[in-house]
């Protein structure tokens, strides 16, 4: 699958906006003690015309920026009050999903706004030994595009770019459902030859 740029800033996503030295700027900012999580932190809800209202500011259009777009924007309008303003903007509610044989699958917050292929398999802390790592599949917008990780390299990997809403599934290697009856099979065989030995013994 191609490699894509940043994501955009969308209608209702939830921003923080960070003002260094300037909390009364600032909402969930990451440079004082305030919270930044979306569930328990402060945010901003972008409308559906891609507004936010920042104090200091009252309303501006953040939607179809990318947060290093936005914060260039926001340090200009800053920086008519302020010497040489440091902005940070985050967006809280990107996710992509991680489902199949990863020792940690579930939903992953992207905390950076470029997240790749590669660095979201290392938080699900690695592949499972039944991993089929030739037919990974990234599912977006209905489209599943097939990444073979076993001919892919560290960097080629982290050049593939995920999105919020992704779905990265790696599926089992053909041999898994064979190798967990062997569980069951092998102590059940056991079993029986036990008790052969015991009904042998008892008949002598």
């Amino acid at each position: 699958m191609r490699t894509l740029l940043a994501q955009p800033i969308k209608a209702d996503d939830k921003l923080t906006v960070s003002v260094w030295n300037h909390d009364e700027l600032s909402v969930g900012s990451l440079f004082t003690i305030y919270n930044t999580n979306e569930s328990f932190g402060k945010w901003l809800l972008v409308d559906e015309r891609g507004v936010v209202m920042l104090p200091g500011l009252g309303p501006v259009r953040l939607g179809g920026l990318t947060c290093s777009a936005a914060q260039d924007t926001l340090r200009t309008l800053y920086a008519k009050n302020l010497v040489d303003p440091v902005v940070v903007v985050k967006v809280l509610n990107r996710t992509v999903t991680v489902l199949g044989e990863v020792r940690s699958p579930g939903g992953y917050v992207m905390e950076k706004e470029r997240v790749t292929l590669g660095e979201v398999l290392g938080m699900t802390q690695g592949l499972t030994d039944f991993a089929d790592k030739s037919k990974v599949e990234v599912v977006r917008n209905g489209v599943s595009y097939r990444v073979d990780m076993t001919v892919l390299d560290e960097q080629r990997a982290n050049a593939i770019v995920l999105r919020s809403g992704d779905l990265v599934n790696v599926p089992s290697r053909n041999h898994k459902a064979l190798a967990q009856r062997a569980n069951i099979i092998i102590p059940f065989a056991s079993a029986i030859t036990a008790v052969a030995l015991i009904l042998s013994v008892a008949g002598k």
